[in-house]
């Protein structure tokens, strides 16, 4: 069983909060700093255009839906791994979208916030159909049923 799996929304806000307050004056270094980093990016903080910037270079191996925390995870050949808060945006491009479908959406049990996460991913790549654009869209669960 993953940490994701036992925590809930409302530890990962006292975590990120923790973390930030530690890191206001300065960088973390080592493993802290893939902590602030994952909470930056889960939590839609600061400058993260550089991370985003790769996805191009993304294999997806795996996503998986942490439904206790309203998290959901992805992972990358290169053993990338970084998580997304399910009602946050995230500017992902078509084929990253693409792959997350490709690949099923791995849960510990059915519910209808993974449903809803799926039909969402698939509205974003109908709408880079419609749009015949490859750049980015920005991903949100916001935008489609709450859950």
């Amino acid at each position: 069983m993953g940490v994701l799996s036992i925590l809930d929304r409302e530890d990962l806000k006292v975590i990120y909060e923790l973390v930030m307050e530690e890191y206001k004056d300065r960088l973390p270094e080592g493993f802290d700093r893939m902590l602030w980093g994952d909470l930056m990016i889960m939590f839609n903080q600061g400058d993260t255009a550089d991370f985003w910037d790769t996805q191009q270079d993304w294999k997806l191996i795996s996503w998986k839906l942490h439904s206790s925390s309203g998290v959901h995870t992805i992972m990358t050949s290169t053993g990338l791994v970084f998580h997304m808060l399910v009602e946050s945006k995230y500017p992902l491009t078509k084929e990253v979208l693409s792959q997350m479908l490709e690949l099923k959406l791995e849960t510990e049990e059915e519910s209808s916030m993974a449903l809803e996460l799926i039909k969402f991913v698939k509205q974003q790549l109908e709408e880079f159909e419609d749009s015949n654009d490859d750049d980015t869209v920005t991903s949100t669960h916001e935008d489609a049923e709450r859950v």
